[in-house]
């Protein structure tokens, strides 16, 4: 069985990141808000997680990025900001098998969607059901693809990773780690909080990059809301 965390967008991702970056921008918070709290607005943030949770493969650009960053204002569960995952033992259990077979691999996207539908937009657990569905040659695969796809282009639509200012947004600490693989690069065993952004060292590398910086300032926000005291 291949490695289940083959990264599918990489040869989409490096080449845009090994030349300058320009034209990126910063998610509009406000707009976003905005737009997913409007009934009347085609992205309505329970019209736009509806056609997602439906594998729907004509989700727009715009759209894809008021549901992944829209998560900060509407079903905030999906954050999970602290949760630990319930099925990961499960999980770790069939890989333990000598070999995994055709009803391991079944099981396993049983348990990947469980963490699939309390973390929707996790780039390690679409990319893996991603390699499951491929491995049984089970064309549900295409969904995943297009999510994966979809998300990772999002988060590097909003930076270049190369200072505080231009960091990449995130709506998840996971997606970090996720994104540096897109990126080509292994993390370089160092994790540190900059200003508004979390920065990943990375191993040494041709492009001679040192580290990435992801904008965690949301994040940080959600995490403070639930130890404020509310009046």
């Amino acid at each position: 069985m291949r490695n289940l965390f083959t990264i599918i967008v990489l040869s989409l991702l490096l080449p845009l990141f090994a030349t300058s970056q320009e034209e990126f921008k910063a998610p509009n918070y406000d707009n976003i808000k905005k737009m997913a709290e409007d009934p009347q607005s085609d992205k309505f943030y329970p019209k736009l997680m509806l056609k997602y949770q439906n594998n729907d493969t004509s989700i727009s650009g715009t759209e894809m990025q008021v549901l992944y960053y829209g998560v900060f204002f509407h079903e905030k569960k999906y954050l999970n900001l602290f949760a630990t995952d319930v099925y990961r033992d499960s999980i770790n259990a069939i890989y333990k098998h000598d070999s995994i077979s055709y009803n391991d691999k079944i099981n396993l996207i049983k348990y990947y969607q469980l963490t699939h539908a309390k973390s929707p937009f996790n780039l390690k657990t679409i990319n893996t059901l991603y390699n499951l569905y491929t491995d049984l040659n089970d064309p549900a695969a295409v969904y995943y693809d297009y999510k994966m796809k979809m998300i990772a282009y999002t988060i590097y639509s909003t930076g270049d990773g190369k200072t505080t200012k231009s960091g990449f947004h995130v709506n998840s600490i996971d997606d970090e780690y996720t994104m540096l693989s897109l990126l080509g690069f292994n993390f370089g065993g160092t994790q540190s909080l900059i200003e508004r952004c979390d920065y990943l060292k990375v191993a040494d590398n041709k492009s001679n990059v040192k580290g990435i910086y992801f904008d965690v300032s949301k994040i940080l926000e959600a995490e403070a809301a639930l130890f404020t005291p509310k009046k």
